[in-house]
């Protein structure tokens, strides 16, 4: 899920929040009882919202970076790297992945999906045999 919040264009690219969730089913031999664990990671994305040819007009030489396999530059960290010291943004930059990596910037994400799964999510999840979520505790 991306996050509408917490994200920053640095010309010529962006940082996008993620909040990703899985369910584990948890077993017991004491119970009955089916209890699903659920594991949530706030991470980030990255996206170039320029083209190859405007980030070499910035004179960012581009030919050693990774690709795809249509031979288009990805957004892979390595390459965000390059093209903030590339461009004066590493400041920037840093600052900016030292916030989103704060844990009071995590732990307002986690509160968001709370929210966002009782009112949103747990209404729609379709589960096996009837099974559905009663309770979900944070």
């Amino acid at each position: 899920m991306e996050i509408k919040t917490g994200g920053k264009d640095f010309n010529g690219f962006s940082t996008i929040p993620l909040l990703t969730f899985c369910f584990h089913p948890l077993y017991s031999v004491k119970s009955d009882r089916l209890v699903l664990g659920l594991s949530v990671r706030v991470s980030a994305k990255y996206k170039f919202t320029i083209s190859e040819e405007q980030i070499n007009q910035k004179r960012v030489d581009t030919r050693d970076w990774k690709r795809d396999e249509q031979g288009t530059i990805t957004p892979f960290y390595a390459n965000v790297l390059k093209y903030v010291q590339a461009t004066n943004q590493q400041n920037s930059f840093k600052q900016h992945f030292d916030e989103i990596n704060k844990d009071s910037f995590t732990y307002e994400k986690l509160v968001f999906f709370y929210e966002q799964f009782n009112t949103t999510i747990k209404g729609n999840l379709i589960l096996p045999d009837g099974l559905k979520v009663e309770n979900f505790a944070f």
